[in-house]
């Protein structure tokens, strides 16, 4: 497992720009192209803004692949399981117009990183191909928040993300599964079988125990891991321009490359 030494010198600034249009994720793609299917966090109940779908599209960008923008339900009107289902649907759907799962991959942030997880679970349950790996960023593993993380991480000057925000959206979400069920909180789930991952997060993000622990999970299961991680005090660093930001891309853009030479 790689670690990354933080960078005492990043500075967070401005917010990614704005320059692609919601309606730009459609997935008209060509079917040699390799694609990122990335799922935006929102906490569930959240659709994506247009800044998380323009970080979306550079992420694929600095990665050489063509952006689809993960699409689901939302809660709490549709809670678990709908919005796995969908996403797994969609990404068959892009098997039978001649995409090879060996040139997707899939990514996602925050909650978004736990409906990308949930879909590997629930593509492993339907015996589906799997894709060539899964990019994790500030992934939320664990609904029932029993890690220590969420008490010593959850509130400060530079992100206001909280526990009890993060139990209303769970809450939200679950409906009537318990926070504990594997196919919802990937933390209790066994992930063999899984493609590569990578994980980037912050240690003083809330999910980092999280993202330690489905590192600690991978490696069990026999996954290949690469788990990276920063001391800058953002959520989700990559929302934000800063030399951290950069280093993560540019992480996530060789791992990339790196699945898809594996799979030529």
């Amino acid at each position: 497992m790689a670690m990354i030494t933080p960078d005492p010198g990043a500075a967070a600034t401005d917010e990614m720009a704005v320059d692609h249009d919601l309606n730009a994720w459609e997935d008209e793609v060509d079917p040699d192209d390799p694609i990122l299917m990335y799922i935006p966090g929102g906490g569930f109940i959240l659709p994506p803004s247009p800044k998380q779908v323009a970080l979306a599209f550079r992420l694929a960008e600095s990665c050489g692949c063509e952006a689809i923008i993960g699409k689901h339900r939302l809660a709490p009107e549709n809670p678990f399981p709908a919005p796995v289902k969908d996403l797994v649907d969609q990404y068959a759907r892009l098997l039978s117009s001649g995409i090879s799962a060996k040139r997707i991959i899939i990514s996602g942030d925050s909650a978004g990183a736990t409906l990308a997880l949930s879909m590997l679970i629930e593509l492993r349950a339907r015996k589906l191909p799997m894709p060539a790996g899964a990019m994790l960023f500030s992934p939320w593993a664990d609904l029932s928040l029993s890690g220590w993380s969420y008490i010593t991480k959850s509130l400060s000057s530079e992100s206001p993300f909280r526990m009890e925000t993060a139990a209303f959206s769970a809450r939200l979400y679950l409906g009537d599964t318990l926070p504990t069920d594997p196919r919802a909180s990937p933390a209790f789930a066994a992930l063999t079988g899984f493609p590569p991952l990578a994980i980037h997060c912050s240690r003083h993000d809330m999910h980092f125990d999280d993202a330690v622990t489905l590192a600690e999970k991978a490696k069990d299961a026999g996954v290949p891991i690469r788990m990276n991680y920063w001391n800058s005090p953002r959520h989700h660093l990559e929302r934000f321009r800063s030399k951290d930001a950069e280093k993560s891309f540019k992480l996530a853009a060789e791992f990339t490359q790196g699945l898809l030479r594996d799979a030529a």
